[in-house]
C-alpha cells in the first residue's frame, strides 16, 4: 500500500476546518458550499484526509 487517506466522520465540518487549519492543514473545497458543508479535503505534508459530516452519511 503507497498511501493510506483516513476518513474522519464529525458533527461539523466548518468547525473541524478551522481546528485542522490551526495545525496548518491546507483546506480543499467545502461540499457542496461553505454555507452548509458535507465534506472538506485538508491535506499536510502530502497527507490527505477527508471529513465527512454524521448527517451526510446516515440519515438524522
Amino acid at each position: 500500500m503507497k498511501k493510506l487517506s483516513p476518513n474522519l466522520v464529525v458533527t461539523d465540518v466548518k468547525i473541524s476546518k478551522e481546528f485542522y487549519e490551526k495545525l496548518r492543514f491546507k483546506a480543499g473545497s467545502l461540499v457542496p458550499d461553505k454555507n452548509n458543508p458535507v465534506f472538506l479535503k485538508i491535506t499536510v505534508n502530502g497527507i490527505h484526509v477527508y471529513i465527512n459530516n454524521f448527517c451526510s452519511l446516515h440519515c438524522c
